[in-house]
């Protein structure tokens, strides 16, 4: 009875330690399962995060790139219409700054995993880069029309005027009071001015076909020639108030130029800011993700556990209640259909 006794004590001891280590080795065994899920859901994120904070890194180099393409061509604008090389190379050699549309492009397509909000951010910013392009193409060519000392619309007044300087049948003060009221606008850009110009040439005009001293040829060719000196100063005249660049007004293509690249700017920052949100999604989500599975996986463990400790110590309990039995039967063998030490 004894040895039966304690032969069952120590069956329940050993089931006991027996289910402990089964526990303690499942539990094990989903922890490193857990790790293991844990690791690839954080490369995954990791690799996530990098490519967006590369994006946000080209989008800033984008940025500034622009920023200071903007300051060469506000320069480039500020130093054109005084510049004798601008005119007589043209503008082809400054071609090369007003290309913002062709480096967003080119950005883009290395950016190629983007929520629709970027999307579509990124093609209102594209739209206002080409309407950027194209405002700073005109300005351009309004300052090669224009002209300065002996190029464009500028030089042929200058010729225009220097021709009726040179005629001794014409006076020469009231020529001189044409190339004044010309000057005195060019400086100050005040309409009075331009209107007593054109007064002046209407003056001269009528003033030539009431003197018997011109024949009708010469009054035509002097009349063709005032017309094309006034004709010349008017689109002077109507260039500068389209572009804005001699005018202290808040009209014109240089205004237009400066709140398009502050819309730019704020389209830039808005751009950063969707992505940064991106990423903070992608963080919250991470964490929820790693909570779930981290909640799953330990309720697997257990469920894992509590099979594999009952799976481990099934026999132990059947010897055990088999001695157990046999100990209350008086140690008599019983019929049974079990027989796990073969009795």
């Amino acid at each position: 009875n004894g040895l039966l006794i304690l032969t069952l004590d120590n069956s329940s001891d050993f089931m006991k330690r027996k289910k402990i280590h089964t526990i303690l080795l499942s539990f094990l065994l989903i922890l490193v399962i857990m790790i293991m899920a844990v690791s690839v859901l954080s490369v995954r994120h990791i690799d996530r995060q990098q490519k967006l904070a590369k994006d946000i890194q080209k989008i800033e180099r984008l940025h500034q790139s622009l920023l200071e393409q903007q300051i060469l061509i506000q320069d480039f604008i500020e130093e054109a219409p005084t510049s004798r090389i601008f005119y007589e190379v043209g503008y082809e050699h400054v071609s090369s700054l007003s290309k913002a549309s062709s480096l967003l492009q080119e950005l883009t397509t290395k950016i190629q995993d983007h929520p629709d909000e970027q999307g579509v951010l990124r093609d209102e910013l594209l739209s206002l880069l080409e309407k950027r392009d194209r405002i700073i193409h005109q300005l351009i060519l309004k300052i090669e029309k224009r002209g300065f000392e002996n190029y464009g619309c500028v030089g042929c007044m200058r010729k225009a005027a220097l021709w009726l300087e040179k005629q001794t049948d014409i006076d020469l003060q009231e020529v001189l009071m044409l190339r004044r009221y010309e000057k005195d606008y060019l400086l100050r850009h005040d309409e009075k001015y331009a209107e007593k110009l054109s007064s002046q040439v209407d003056l001269m005009k009528k003033k030539i076909n009431l003197s018997p001293n011109f024949t009708p040829s010469r009054s035509q060719i002097i009349k063709d020639s005032l017309d094309r000196y006034l004709g010349h100063f008017q689109v002077v005249k109507k260039i500068d108030e389209e572009t804005g660049l001699y005018l202290e007004s808040d009209q014109g293509l240089a205004t237009d130029l400066e709140i398009l690249q502050l819309s730019i700017d704020d389209k830039f920052s808005e751009w950063k800011m969707v992505i940064e949100r991106v990423i903070v999604k992608e963080q919250a989500r991470l964490l929820f993700q790693m909570t779930i599975y981290s909640l799953a996986v330990f309720l697997l463990g257990i469920l894992v556990s509590l099979y594999f400790s009952k799976w481990a110590t099934s026999h132990l309990v059947q010897l055990s209640h088999a001695l157990d039995e046999f100990m209350k039967n008086g140690f008599k063998r019983q019929n049974s259909s079990y027989s796990p030490c073969g009795w």
